[in-house]
């Protein structure tokens, strides 16, 4: 399964699991991202860990057998993301809930769908039985692509992101597996 490579823009793209090693590329791609959408959670303003407090992190997620932290990255950069977590109470442990994001240079290339398809495989394989998310009711793209893998809105929570001046709706989406 991992790590696998794909050909998007020209390019190699591996899709591999997050390791401590990782750590200055992926606050790099943290805040870049964070800044090239406002559907995110964050901008790069907020990306505020050390080098060091971000490598323990990668590190603690890589050990864990229950997440799943997924990289994509072509030769010089990570262009994509994909965290996973598997809720940790016992009778929470049959589902859990994940974030994807793609710096906007990959766009409409597949590899958010790559990701995903990777994690439901993943999924599948470690008895979860239900994966949620929440994406802004203004993202329509990444609606769509939800939705066209099977995910569902279940619910919508007002007021869920505040960026500066603005709140935004989200859905909860939800797929069954």
């Amino acid at each position: 399964m991992l790590p696998y490579t794909i050909y998007i823009k020209d390019r190699l793209i591996t899709v591999r699991s997050a390791s401590a090693k990782d750590a200055s590329a992926w606050l790099h791609y943290l805040r870049q991202v964070g800044d090239e959408t406002d559907f995110l959670a964050f901008c790069s303003e907020q990306v505020t860990m050390s080098t060091g407090e971000a490598g323990k992190y990668l590190d603690y997620v890589s050990r864990r057998t229950d997440n799943l932290f997924l990289l994509a990255a072509d030769t010089t950069r990570i262009v994509a993301s994909l965290n996973f977590q598997r809720g940790r109470w016992p009778f929470t442990r049959h589902q859990g809930e994940f974030g994807v994001s793609v710096l906007a240079e990959f766009w409409g290339y597949g590899l958010a769908r790559h990701m995903i398809e990777t994690m439901l495989e993943w999924s599948s394989q470690n008895n979860i039985k239900k994966i949620n998310l929440k994406v802004r009711t203004d993202n329509i793209r990444a609606i769509k692509l939800y939705q066209s893998m099977g995910f569902i809105i279940e619910g919508t929570i007002e007021r869920e992101y505040f960026r500066p001046g603005v709140f935004y709706s989200a859905y909860h989406m939800g797929l069954k597996l």
